[in-house]
């Protein structure tokens, strides 16, 4: 389980120090939920959890460095982490893991998109919705060839 982590440099964290941000009496627990407004790095922190979790770095970071302590211990780190043994630990659930995972309804701009619309009132107001942007476009286009 980890217990700490510094991060050198990854996503939009540098020189990010557990001990002097946090405090080195607070660790994370058995089952940890991370919030935070928007840009705030919780899908950056989320993809080093990742990375721990599919024993490699993550496609858009791999010059990312970080060392994340363990509860027993055992220190991972950004040069180590494809030696570790497989961990049961981990799991993270974010739009990595929705991408690669529900792609069925994912999009490749990152919307998830709706597959089925229930109830007689939101199907009417699909259709409103539908034939509002249809009007939108056809005015857009006509501005253009003005």
């Amino acid at each position: 389980m980890i217990k700490k982590i510094d991060i050198v440099k990854f996503g939009i964290f540098n020189s990010y120090k557990w001990n002097t941000n946090i405090g080195g009496d607070c660790h994370f627990n058995n089952l940890n939920i991370i919030y935070g407004r928007n840009y705030s790095g919780k899908t950056t922190l989320s993809r080093i959890f990742r990375c721990i979790e599919k024993l490699e770095l993550h496609k858009h970071h791999t010059d990312g460095e970080f060392v994340v302590e363990c509860q027993d211990a055992d220190i991972i780190t950004h040069s180590n982490i494809s030696t570790i043994q497989k961990t049961n630990q981990i799991r993270v659930y974010n739009t990595d893991f929705v991408s690669e995972n529900l792609s069925w309804i994912h999009n490749e701009d990152g919307l998830i998109l709706p597959f089925t619309i229930l109830g007689a009132k939101n199907i009417e107001i699909d259709n409103e919705i539908k034939l509002i942007t249809k009007k939108t476009w056809k005015q857009r286009q006509q501005w253009l060839i003005i």
